[in-house]
């Protein structure tokens, strides 16, 4: 089954305000392995659910044409506004159905929209459009964890157990996905038909953040989105009263302004056969 979410001008906007910049390293890993490969002149390369371009901006500089999909005209819009590669182009589409031609691409890429694809129909689109040799790149982001001092970790380990909790008892019909984060997209690696594949879990990003930063993450979340919309109350103030209360009773109010904030990443890879 595939999903439609993340397509709202509101969510797309929290989405591109507050979903990270992807670190290049996970670029320079996919296409050095690529290459190594199928020793490919990386001409052509497809990004599908490409949001507002995050990921897509990391990879363009090591290929010639840049096709990125998405599903979302709003997160599009905000891809295009962006953009500053002359290789890219951002037009409508499914991982479902990729509007290229049969074995055309040395490399397929698919990231944190991957969990919302109908996976047997993007494999199986996965394997009409690589090229004899190509390669699959699908990868992934575990949430956002606050490093230091103790007690604001200790808050940010307690923001993403009360998330995780609502994804669970406000959303039976995505908890499966839920599943699938926390495997780091194990059940997709083995559904891989492709004997040459292999998993990375050592991609990191760690940068200066705000605690704004951090709630920020999970309110650009679909399950954030429509929780607020069924209650219809202040969710948002009340959670950020509740939060900034809790840091002046531990006294770490001055450390709010500037936390640490850890992105982990991992990836799957495979190569289709020659």
């Amino acid at each position: 089954r595939m999903y439609r979410l993340y397509e709202s001008k509101s969510l797309t906007a929290a989405y591109k305000k507050y979903r990270p910049t992807h670190p290049p390293e996970l670029a320079r890993f996919v296409v050095n392995k690529m290459r190594s490969k199928n020793k490919t002149d990386s001409s052509e390369k497809v990004d599908v659910g490409c949001g507002s371009g995050q990921a897509t901006n990391i990879f363009a500089p090591y290929f010639k044409k840049v096709l990125a999909t998405d599903p979302s005209v709003n997160q599009l819009e905000h891809a295009r506004m962006q953009n500053k590669f002359d290789n890219v182009s951002y037009e409508e589409g499914t991982a479902e159905n990729i509007k290229v031609e049969d074995c055309s691409l040395d490399l397929l890429v698919a990231g944190c929209a991957l969990p919302y694809f109908d996976h047997p129909k993007f494999l199986q689109e996965a394997d009409r459009v690589l090229k004899p040799g190509g390669y699959m790149a699908l990868y992934g982001l575990q949430v956002p964890v606050l490093l230091q001092p103790d007690e604001v970790e200790s808050i940010g380990t307690s923001i993403f157990k009360s998330y995780s909790k609502l994804c669970l008892d406000e959303f039976p019909d995505i908890q499966h996905l839920v599943v699938f984060w926390n495997t780091k997209y194990q059940t997709i690696f083995d559904a891989i038909k492709y004997e040459d594949k292999e998993r990375k879990e050592s991609f990191s990003l760690v940068k200066n953040s705000t605690m704004e930063d951090f709630l920020g993450f999970f309110r650009s979340t679909h399950a954030y989105e429509m929780y607020m919309k069924k209650q219809a109350v202040g969710l948002n103030n009340l959670s950020d009263k509740e939060q900034m209360e809790k840091l002046k009773q531990l006294d770490v109010a001055e450390h709010c302004a500037d936390e640490v904030l850890s992105r982990c990443y991992y990836c799957s890879c495979a190569t289709k056969p020659d």
